[in-house]
């Protein structure tokens, strides 16, 4: 299990790489809710992420994930996130 300090390391590190390439946004849009009890919730949703290094020309990725979520005072929280596609495969 990764410490809370390199994971959020890690995802630093993820950010500055996607706008190096050029990222300029991300759309995810849920289309399946699962209440799993009082508190949790399990979303699939579909993601589009933009990249423009060149002007004119996007690079639109998409993908599909599965959200688990902590519900509490109207406030998700993202408890942790599965992406069914290699990320790093399609930016190449």
């Amino acid at each position: 299990m990764a410490k809370k300090h390199d994971f959020l390391a890690g995802i630093a590190k993820r950010q500055a790489f996607f706008h190096s390439i050029g990222f300029q946004f991300v759309n995810i849009v849920p289309f399946e809710e699962t209440r799993l009890d009082q508190h949790y919730m399990m979303v699939k949703a579909h993601g589009s992420m933009r990249f423009g290094k060149t002007p004119g020309q996007p690079i639109d990725l998409n993908s599909d994930s599965v959200y688990n979520l902590f519900m509490q005072d109207d406030s998700p929280k993202v408890v942790f996130q599965l992406t069914h596609e290699d990320l790093m495969k399609i930016i190449q």
